[in-house]
């Protein structure tokens, strides 16, 4: 995307930049649950970020998201299965 002003024309960076770099090898264990490790270079210096893997969030990959399943997707179904742990519960 290209804009003018007073006859100059400055360019938008490309999406793609050297400011996010591959992590060293010492800091790949920084992303957990085999997630992949990039530093963003800004003029404060280098900062460690994690792309995660499907089923995980949080800074580091650290926070398991677990999969919705027809008993968490529907309200009834999840008043039943309640049910029956509480019943099961007070049966012991």
């Amino acid at each position: 995307i290209k804009y003018s002003r007073r006859g100059t024309s400055p360019t938008l960076p490309p999406l793609k930049s050297e400011h996010f770099k591959p992590c060293q090898e010492k800091d790949l264990a920084y992303c957990l649950n085999d997630g992949e490790c990039f530093v963003i270079e800004t003029l404060s210096g280098p900062h460690k970020h994690c792309r995660c893997k499907e089923g995980f969030q949080g800074i580091r990959c650290d926070q398991f998201l677990p999969k919705t399943d027809s008993i968490l997707s529907d309200p009834s179904d999840t008043l039943i299965y309640f049910y029956h742990i509480n019943s099961y519960f007070c049966i012991l």
